[in-house]
């Protein structure tokens, strides 16, 4: 069975929260819980393995990943183990198995405690067992908060960080003695892992945190669920497992020879002590005073969402680099509105450097149809950027599937622009071993709200607005247009090949073209208007508000069409 991806709505405290999981497989029902600062998407490998005998199910856990935090930002594994039952309840799940790695697998133990009658096993890969000094030199140095910085400098840091844990444990204690057995990883693994650490952001702390304070060593004689501790010889998590003293006889501890034998050793523990079989996945509840999460399955492959209310009236289509996260704020402020991933974006980016996945403007045409029919909706189609040039593709192949286009900074550029934008505007970004990549992403991105366009850094190509110069919002760019690296390029490179008069001039829907009247392209866009049978101009002036309340009654007539 091919792997599935799905969001579940919970209620934590009064504010809702949603849970993005993974799930491939039949039969007895098993949850993975991955590591910190991880995702559930480090278990794909994993799951197209064990799906043959079990519903394996991969939540990421509260924070990590797609999925929303808990409500305190001080929560204790038993609190994540709590949120993870949450999510079992949500999802309807009775007696499960439950495997988890390092985190993950503090987690395991905290649940087969809490929840004896709904844990039929639990597998630790990786259980940590700090002493007292190395609990205070950890929790004093190794989780240091994270916050963005205005010049990017905070990326640095997290690239040396990241490359410092794969060669000393703890990564902030330098010594010959804490020095660990094994190569740096590729670039490109650490830019996965960067990726990763980004979507946890300044919450990465919190499980992390949690795990390494968890007292399992009292719990350990009070478990009633049979239970394997181990981890692999060279994990440096192996030598904590020495330190384990008295535990049920249910409990059984094991260093495996090696990273595979550890991964086997749990799939023969869990087999033994199956739970019961898993209901299918439940529908995605919208949540009421925010946007909200959604798939949608096309050609069995999923499709994120990001949505606001429980209706679709309009598909949203970033532009290249960008992702259904990064929809600008006036368009995202609409009810109605899901914004969708483009193939080799946001979470359809190939998760290995060998991985192909077509981004041309053609095939991001055919996927945005494509979403719409699996969707069963006509709504009006809006795109940004290059992504204005893909709905007018996605138009001409399908023009009974959508009821107009609203197209904002449709790039009209003349040929000696385009010229340059091939030549300067498509720099790779491909992961640099000392992560230099990293500070150039961010400048790129920062500059293009100082700058038009943003390799042109001198007085004339001076922006004159207000900058929106927010870190965070930066940081969500920058992690985009990473993770499209090599699809964006495509897109944009196919963008300034276009020709975006004719393609209006044959459009057959009603078009909207919108932008700031500050905008540079402004005048040839209110020009390229003219081209479109049924094209009007929107001038984007004010606050966001004020920006959303223009659009939505722009678009109001074409959806009463």
């Amino acid at each position: 069975m091919s792997l599935t991806r799905h969001f579940v709505t919970l209620s934590d405290r009064g504010r809702e929260r949603q849970v993005h999981y993974r799930r491939q497989g039949d039969g007895p029902a098993l949850l993975l819980l991955h590591q910190s600062p991880q995702s559930s998407r480090e278990f794909e490998p994993l799951m197209a393995q064990w799906s043959e005998n079990f519903t394996v199910i991969a939540p990421d856990t509260p924070g990590y990943g797609l999925s929303d935090p808990l409500q305190k930002t001080d929560a204790t594994m038993e609190d994540l183990a709590d949120g993870v039952m949450e999510f079992a309840d949500a999802i309807g799940l009775s007696r499960f198995g439950v495997y988890g790695y390092h985190t993950g697998g503090g987690m395991a133990v905290a649940l087969a405690h809490a929840f004896p009658d709904r844990v039929s096993a639990a597998a630790a890969n990786g259980l940590v067992m700090p002493t007292a000094e190395e609990l205070e030199a950890i929790l004093t140095n190794y989780l240091p908060r994270f916050e963005p910085h205005w010049d990017g400098s905070h990326l640095a840091w997290l690239w040396a960080r990241l490359r410092e844990q794969t060669i000393f444990f703890p990564w902030h204690d330098r010594r010959l003695s804490t020095r660990m057995n094994f190569s740096v990883p590729p670039a490109d693994s650490l830019q996965r892992n960067v990726r990763e650490f980004l979507l946890a952001a300044d919450h990465y702390h919190v499980a992390y945190g949690a795990a390494f304070a968890y007292p399992a060593g009292p719990v350990l004689p009070q478990l009633q669920v049979p239970t394997l501790v181990t981890a692999a010889a060279l994990d440096p998590l192996a030598s904590h497992l020495d330190r384990i003293g008295d535990r049920a006889d249910c409990v059984k501890i094991e260093v495996s020879a090696n990273a595979q034998a550890a991964i086997d050793n749990a799939f023969a523990h869990v087999l033994g002590y199956p739970g019961d079989p898993a209901p299918a996945a439940p529908p995605t509840a919208a949540t009421r005073e925010r946007p909200w999460q959604d798939v949608v399955h096309v050609d069995n492959r999923p499709v994120r969402l990001v949505r606001r209310g429980p209706a679709i009236d309009i598909l949203a289509i970033h532009d290249a680099g960008g992702s259904a996260s990064t929809i600008a704020a006036p368009l995202a402020k609409l009810a109605g509105v899901a914004a969708m991933d483009l193939p080799g974006h946001g979470e359809r980016a190939p998760y290995l450097p060998d991985e192909s996945e077509p981004a041309s403007m053609a095939d991001c045409a055919t996927a945005v149809t494509a979403a719409a029919a699996a969707l069963n909706i006509c709504p009006v189609l809006a795109g940004h950027g290059a992504g204005a040039l893909v709905a007018l593709a996605a138009a001409a192949q399908a023009p009974e599937r959508f009821r107009g286009l609203l197209l904002t900074d449709l790039p009209v550029l003349n040929a000696d622009l385009a010229a340059d934008w091939r030549e300067q505007g498509l720099p790779s970004l491909a992961a640099d071993w000392h992560g230099g990549h990293l500070s150039r992403a961010w400048h790129m991105v920062r500059d293009g709200r100082l700058f038009y366009p943003w390799f042109r850094r001198e007085q004339s190509s001076v922006r004159w607005i207000e900058p929106d110069l927010a870190p965070r919002r930066l940081q969500l760019e920058v992690r985009e247009l990473l993770v499209a690296e090599g699809a964006w390029q495509g897109l944009r490179a196919e963008q300034l090949a276009a020709d975006p008069l004719a393609m209006l001039a044959t459009c057959g829907l009603p078009v909207i073209l919108a932008t700031d009247p500050l905008h540079p392209l402004h005048e040839s866009i209110s020009l390229a208007a003219q081209k479109a049978p049924e094209g009007s101009v929107l001038s984007l002036a004010g606050t966001a508000d004020e920006q959303a309340a223009a659009l939505r009654g722009a678009v109001a007539p074409l959806l009463a069409s």
